[in-house]
C-alpha cells in the first residue's frame, strides 16, 4: 500500500532526524530545513501531498506564512503547525488556516502527533 506524502519544515536538525525517522513508519516523508524549498516541492506535487507538518519559527517564511501559500496552491493538504509558541503565533484569523496547532512542549509521543494528524485527514 502506497503511503501519504508528508511535508515536514523544521529548521532544528535534531528534531528534523528523529521526526524523519519515526514519522516514515507511517507516511512517505519529505524533510526540509527551508520553506522555500518546502514550497516549491508542494507546487511541484500539490496532488501528491496529503499533509504538511511546519515548525512556527523559521527563516524566510514563517509556519504560517508557509500554511498560507500552501493553502493557497491546494485547499485540500491538511496543515498541521508544530510550534512552541502558540500564545504568541498570530491572531484567531490566521490561526484558522491551520487544520491543527500542536504546542510541542504537550507533546508526549510520535504516536500521539501521528494520532492527532489521522485524526483530520
Amino acid at each position: 500500500m502506497k503511503k501519504e506524502i508528508l511535508v515536514y519544515v523544521e529548521d532544528d536538525l535534531l528534531l528534523r532526524d528523529i521526526f524523519e525517522e519515526e514519522m516514515g513508519q507511517y507516511y512517505d516523508v519529505h524533510v526540509f530545513s527551508n520553506p522555500l524549498k518546502s514550497l516549491a516541492y508542494i507546487k511541484e506535487h500539490t496532488g501528491d501531498v496529503s499533509v504538511l507538518l511546519t515548525d512556527f519559527v523559521m527563516s524566510e517564511l514563517n509556519g504560517l506564512e508557509l500554511i498560507k501559500k500552501t493553502k493557497q496552491l491546494s485547499s485540500t493538504i491538511k496543515c498541521v503547525l508544530l510550534t512552541g509558541y502558540c500564545k504568541n503565533i498570530g491572531s484567531s484569523g490566521e490561526l484558522d488556516m491551520c487544520d491543527l496547532v500542536i504546542e510541542k512542549n504537550r507533546l508526549l509521543s510520535i504516536e500521539e502527533l501521528i494520532s492527532k494528524i489521522k485524526s483530520i485527514i
